[in-house]
């Protein structure tokens, strides 16, 4: 027998026991223990071990496909014909699913207490989880204000520094000028016209001064 056969069968086998074991016997006790001691961690680790293998797995087939080609001119038409075939079994699964839904609507078929207990869970991690997203929201939109009013102080801080530097440095250069200026003006006040010729003996005290 294929191997695809035996999988097969083995999943109709599976429905079939679980259908009559929640039919027939479903305050079993051993029952309760084979589900909790060996069904539900074994189901978790065959999951967890294909969502482990599909990236890898995707991954080394899209590589070796497109290593395979040679012409890599070849890619642009076969890319569409994959976008192509995966919107369409998209939307194909996505419709069978919601036209089993409504046709089924196995949740009919819940007890109503399962029903309320599921709701009540369910409806308080939603409250908890909108609390917290807008809690963290809240105080996000809290800290950035806060940092926008810190960044503008410092920058307007910084304006402030510039000034002041600049005020001093035009100060500074005003002092200097006016400081140059008086010299000068002390400088040709105390020279005499002349300092040489016959009188250079009686001049040379203010010439010296």
């Amino acid at each position: 027998m294929a191997r695809h056969s035996k999988i097969f069968l083995g999943l109709v086998a599976g429905a079939l026991a679980g259908v009559i074991c929640n039919r027939f016997f479903p305050d079993a006790a051993i029952l309760g223990a084979l589900q909790h001691w060996l069904s539900d961690p074994l189901g978790t680790i065959f999951v967890n071990l294909l969502i482990m293998m599909v990236i890898p797995l995707v991954f080394a087939s899209l590589s070796l496909g497109v290593a395979q080609l040679g012409d890599l001119r070849r890619l642009g038409g076969i890319g569409a014909r994959t976008l192509l075939i995966f919107v369409v079994a998209t939307t194909a699964a996505a419709g069978l699913g919601l036209a089993l839904v409504n046709a089924m609507r196995p949740g009919d078929y819940v007890a109503e207490d399962t029903k309320a207990e599921l709701l009540a869970g369910y409806g308080q991690r939603a409250a908890e989880l909108r609390q917290e997203h807008g809690c963290s929201r809240t105080a996000a939109a809290f800290e950035m204000r806060d940092r926008r009013k810190r960044e503008l102080l410092e920058s307007r801080a910084d304006v402030m520094r510039s000034l002041q530097k600049l005020e001093i440095k035009m100060g500074m250069a005003r002092r200097m000028e006016v400081t140059s200026e008086r010299r000068d003006m002390l400088v040709q006040a105390r020279i005499p016209p002349t300092c040489s010729g016959p009188r250079m003996t009686s001049n040379l005290r203010l010439c010296s001064g």
